[in-house]
């Protein structure tokens, strides 16, 4: 499932951005998360000059589309269709591991 995936956001980026992205975060100005459709997830270190997949680093094994992302505090909130909230696991470092808190139906509103 995983390789799949892999091999669908490397053929994407290849591609170009031919999928929409849906929200994009930076903690400074060097790290930063971009989220979008089909589970797309990428995270840059270096500004947004190269962007890494982060497949690996959110449960998401139905490729759901990811809506947004939003701090909260020392939180940082993805969420996703179906009513996924996802949390970095380490205080939201572009290296950190994601948890999904809740898979439920809720309205996403950004303030």
């Amino acid at each position: 499932n995983l390789s799949f995936f892999l091999d669908d956001i490397n053929l994407a980026m290849a591609e170009g951005p031919t999928r929409p992205l849906m929200d994009v975060w930076f903690k400074n100005e060097r790290e930063g998360i971009v989220v979008g459709a089909f589970g797309m997830i990428l995270g840059t270190v270096d500004g947004g000059e190269n962007w890494t997949p982060w497949l690996d680093r959110i449960d998401n094994p139905d490729g759901f589309h990811y809506y947004g992302i939003c701090r909260s505090g020392d939180a940082l909130y993805i969420a996703g269709e179906a009513g996924m909230l996802s949390v970095p696991t380490t205080g939201g470092s572009t290296g950190s591991a994601c948890e999904r808190l809740m898979t439920a139906a809720f309205r996403y509103h950004r303030q």
